[in-house]
């Protein structure tokens, strides 16, 4: 065999090798089922597309182990095919130039750097080709049937609210781009617990992603009964939003949150613009420290009263005392008219322990009212001269959405662009606050982390994805944590009833070693991100952004598992 043609045969190796690792990926693309639906996770905007559909298809290629199994041991191919090559040419090389062993080491390393960087580049190129093949077919196959798509879907949105509302079942949102969202609809997608890579992410994202109308259309799937939705606009999606996360509620996989929900009150929904959220939360935050100074101010006159009270019940004893005394003066010591005066001495001596008791009362009310007046005269001075940036103080909430539990007010921040997933996400997120009837009795990052758990586990979402994706990332897998001991319904069911002394119970029950007091300690640092990596205490990743973040990996060395829980 002369050179030209062996150097023909690693040409025709590496096309056969080509096509057969795009032909099994893409088969893999189409077949393998296990990838969890991801589409409504992810706010795709046309502000910077590009980045929104690689972080959708990198998270996915993430989360769909068996074909990124497929795509490795292709490339494991390459690498076999590339070291076969190379080493033989080194070998071959060294015997023609009859050189040492030095050189023949310099090439064998420089063929390992050649061999790495065909692996990469075989992985990548595999990928891309594969996802590129799914994504011509998917974009065919959304034209082809968007024609035919609407048909018998309800457009009106007064009649799609009716239908949302009479649903005996929950009703599934999509959200694309006109009608190619119906035919994600119209398919059922989201019943199924996993999809393939092109029908549970290259499909939806295309759907997103591609053309359609911009106006706020919405659409109702009478046949599976979903809801598609273009974008948010307020006074049209808003009310729709609404009904859709009422919907979710009264559906809820947990039954007592069902009961729950159709046994208490409807709180106040307001959709704001920036200028408005922020002068109508600004007056209910100075509504509810107006309540709170009200309240305080109540148990300082409460306290009052009892001082004057401790006050004047202490003069009269004493003021008993100094007759008792006299008496006793009078008729046992300069004179003896009493006979029993023993008796008498005895009672002033007991009064005199009365009042020395009710004095060290009277003494500790004393110094108690003195502090809370201190309290109130500091919190009247910071809620006058404090100046609170709404937004800014607002931007780690899911989407700008508030909930006030004295006066049952959610509302709800209108963001332009903003995905409309967004703000039903959020919304759920409040409702959950209100429908606990929140007093953030149980400690406040467990609080958060058990709403934002319940608000996306409503759409199905896994374990992984709910950690990925939440605004709460840190809090919720802290809740995670708790959940690989703690049974679900039980931890729920105390975060409804919003019971400290429940909550401490159950942590007691099922973490016996773990001290409680530093659990809230840990727990509360992270929630107020003062939390401070110390050097050597855990490995630094890449991952450390959203899933096992150093301070879930410290958290739950402390509760006593595993460090890692998703990397």
């Amino acid at each position: 065999m002369n050179h030209v043609n062996f150097k023909n045969n690693i040409t025709l190796w590496y096309v056969l090798l080509t096509v057969v690792s795009c032909l099994v990926a893409v088969v893999g693309v189409f077949t393998i089922k296990d990838v969890a639906y991801l589409s409504s996770t992810f706010s795709v905007t046309m502000n910077d597309p590009f980045f929104d559909t690689y972080q959708v298809l990198f998270y996915a290629l993430e989360a769909s182990e068996n074909f990124v199994v497929i795509v490795f041991l292709c490339s494991v191919v390459y690498i076999f095919l590339t070291e076969y090559i190379l080493v033989r040419r080194v070998f071959r090389l060294k015997q023609q130039e009859q050189s040492g062993f030095g050189k023949a080491f310099i090439r064998l390393v420089y063929a390992q750097v050649i061999s790495v960087v065909v692996f990469i580049a075989s992985m990548l190129g595999i990928t891309a080709i594969a996802t590129g093949v799914a994504a011509v077919y998917g974009y065919i196959d959304l034209t082809k049937h968007t024609k035919t798509a609407l048909e018998g879907v309800v457009t009106d949105d007064v009649e799609i609210i009716k239908r949302i509302m009479a649903s005996q079942t929950r009703v599934e949102v999509y959200d694309a781009k006109g009608a190619s969202g119906v035919v994600l609809a119209q398919r059922d997608l989201k019943k199924q617990e996993t999809h393939t890579l092109y029908s549970g992410v290259i499909l939806p994202l295309l759907a997103k992603i591609s053309g359609g109308t911009t106006e706020s259309k919405n659409y109702y799937v009478p046949q599976t009964e979903s809801v598609v939705y273009t974008h948010f606009v307020k006074g049209n999606t808003d009310d729709i939003i609404i009904q859709l996360a009422y919907n979710q509620l009264r559906h809820s996989q947990y039954p007592f949150i069902s009961r729950v929900v159709t046994s208490y009150e409807v709180p106040q929904v307001t959709y704001l613009d920036d200028e408005q959220y922020v002068q109508r939360v600004s007056e209910k935050v100075n509504e509810i420290h107006e309540l709170e100074l009200k309240e305080f101010e109540s148990i300082i006159q409460e306290n009052t009263h009892i001082v004057k009270e401790c006050t004047d019940t202490e003069r009269e004893n004493a003021s008993l005392i100094a007759e008792q005394e006299k008496e006793y003066r009078e008729n046992c010591e300069v004179n003896t008219r009493y006979s029993d005066c023993e008796q008498l001495k005895r009672g002033i001596n007991e009064n005199k322990v009365i009042t020395q008791e009710g004095r060290v009362i009277c003494e500790e009310n004393r110094k108690i009212l003195a502090g809370q007046l201190a309290e109130l005269e500091q919190d009247k001075k910071k809620i006058n001269d404090g100046t609170i940036d709404l937004l800014e103080q607002q931007k780690y909430e899911l989407s700008n959405g508030m909930y006030f539990p004295k006066t049952k007010n959610i509302y709800m921040r209108v963001v332009e662009g903003q995905d409309s997933y967004v703000y039903l996400s959020t919304l759920l997120h409040e409702l959950f606050h209100h429908y606990s009837r929140n007093m953030a009795d149980i400690p406040e990052f467990v609080d958060e982390g058990i709403t934002d758990y319940l608000a996306l586990k409503s759409f199905g979402l896994s374990d992984y994805q709910i950690a990925h994706t939440s605004g709460y990332f840190k809090e919720v897998q802290i809740v995670q944590a708790l959940l690989e001991k703690i049974p679900e319904d039980e931890l729920i069911a105390v975060y409804v009833a919003q019971s400290d002394t429940d909550f401490k119970g159950l942590f007691a029950t099922y973490f016996p070693a773990v001290k409680y007091d530093e659990f809230v300690s840990k727990g509360d640092v992270i929630f107020n991100e003062t939390y401070e990596v110390e050097e050597g205490s855990y490995e630094q990743s890449l991952w450390d952004t959203n899933a096992d973040h150093p301070s879930v990996q410290d958290m739950r060395k402390f509760l006593g598992l595993e460090k890692n829980k998703f990397y």
